[in-house]
């Protein structure tokens, strides 16, 4: 610090000046630092969290599915699996025909579903309907067996799970076989009947499950052939797709709540 008298420049812990010996002020402490009030925050408790439910039981699900199975199988069994439909355009005027028939209708010698001697076709028909008639037991078979077990009876492990295996396979069995099989039974009536066939070189019953034609009859006369599954069909795969979502959603289900063991 510097002397008040002379201005001598002096160390800050010299008490006097050295050049003519004036008492030195003491130096000024540094100030506090200031004090900055730190607000009171008070926590409330946060509200207890609802209580949760029970953990997903898909007992309900389970059950819904299986009466659908049921639904959907009869379907399979009592409507149309195949269908047929002509559409005849004459100087713009529609001439519609169409025509379908089930397995269950081939099962018991009803119309033939082949313009020709229907005898592989017939054959796969009956085929399939009894896969349907017997997935369609075994369903119910299962079903039975799960309400005495829900009664107290003791049923053998496995059998409610093997019996539903069984009906799941030979419901999804039947559509898949009918849709392989039926342009290829086709195409062996007609061999059986005229000895022959020539594949046309587009879409026909005889090398498609699925599928439409167009064909021009001359003088202006246009004729769109289409042919598909029909209800019956679809029923039937989805007969077999609830008892798999079933099988599947069992297997999710833990002890008690099993259905299928």
């Amino acid at each position: 610090m510097n002397c008040s008298r002379c201005g001598n420049w002096n160390a800050d812990t010299d008490v006097t000046c050295r050049q003519c010996g004036n008492p030195l002020a003491a130096p000024t402490p540094p100030a506090p630092p200031a004090t900055v009030p730190v607000p009171t925050v008070t926590y409330q408790p946060l509200p207890p969290a609802p209580p949760r439910g029970p953990p997903f039981s898909p007992g309900f699900t389970i059950r819904l599915l299986m009466v659908a199975a049921v639904v959907f199988a009869l379907g399979g069994l009592m409507l149309p699996w195949y269908g047929t439909a002509s559409d005849t355009v004459n100087s713009g005027r529609h001439n519609r025909g169409a025509s379908s028939w089930g397995v269950m209708s081939g099962f018991f010698g009803g119309s033939s579903p082949s313009a020709y001697t229907a005898g592989s076709t017939d054959a796969l028909v009956n085929a399939v309907a009894m896969l349907m008639m017997l997935g369609f037991l075994s369903l119910l078979a299962g079903i039975y067996l799960v309400r005495k077990r829900r009664k107290g009876e003791t049923i053998g492990r496995g059998v409610v799970k093997w019996a539903f295996m069984i009906a799941l396979s030979l419901l999804l069995l039947a559509p898949v076989a009918f849709a392989i099989g039926l342009p290829g039974a086709r195409k062996q009536d007609i061999l059986d009947q005229t000895g022959s066939y020539t594949d046309p070189g587009h879409p026909t019953q005889e090398n498609s499950f699925i599928g439409s034609w167009p064909e021009s009859l001359g003088g202006g006369i246009t004729r769109l052939e289409s042919w598909g599954p029909d209800i019956g069909w679809v029923s039937a795969l989805l007969a077999g797709v609830c008892l798999l979502l079933v099988m599947f959603l069992d297997a999710k289900s833990q002890g008690e709540e099993r259905i299928l063991k």
